[in-house]
Formats: C-alpha cells, structure tokens, sequence
C-alpha cells in the first residue's frame, strides 16, 4: 500500500533507454528516502513515474499512489537547472 514518505537530496531523472523516443521517456525522482517500510532511512530510490509534482507545497505524487515530502534537492541538479534556465530553478532554489 502506498504512503507518505520524505525524500531528500533528490533530483528528476528520465527513464528509459536510448531506443525509447523522447516523448515515451518518464520523469521519476531519485534521491534518498525516509520513513519508508521497504528501504533504509537514507537508501537511495528512484520513484515511479511522477504524475504530479507541486514545488510550491514541496510534494510529489507517483504512479505508485506514493507521496513524497521534498527535502532539499541536490545541489548539482539545481546548480543544473540554473545553468540551462529551466523555469523550474526558482522554486527549487527555495527549497
């Protein structure tokens, strides 16, 4: 059954290999998950697909039904973010 659990020092990663196009690739979080009955506190994961992500509230939800309380992102992929512009940059920065 799915739950709430935290995720901290995470970032977005796309799944799939170099045959799958672009647009069939999914957006999953990795990073290291807290208060979770199948993993070490600290255990790195890699989510379900997102299928929404609020960053304004600090929460993601999978396709699993899984919801993530964000802790801080990783400072590469926010750093990342900067670097190429990505909208999302000011929301996380703040993080």
């Amino acid at each position: 059954m799915a739950g709430t659990y935290e995720l901290r020092n995470w970032s977005m990663i796309m799944r799939g290999d170099d045959f799958t196009p672009p647009e069939c690739r999914t957006q999953c979080l990795h990073g290291e998950v807290y208060h979770h009955g199948q993993f070490n506190n600290g255990e790195k994961v890699s989510t379900s697909r997102i299928v929404e992500l609020n960053l304004a509230e600090g929460f993601a939800i999978t396709a699993s039904g899984s919801k993530y309380k964000l802790g801080k992102p990783r400072e590469d992929f926010v750093q990342y973010l900067k670097d190429i512009g990505h909208e999302m940059y000011d929301q996380i920065s703040k993080m």
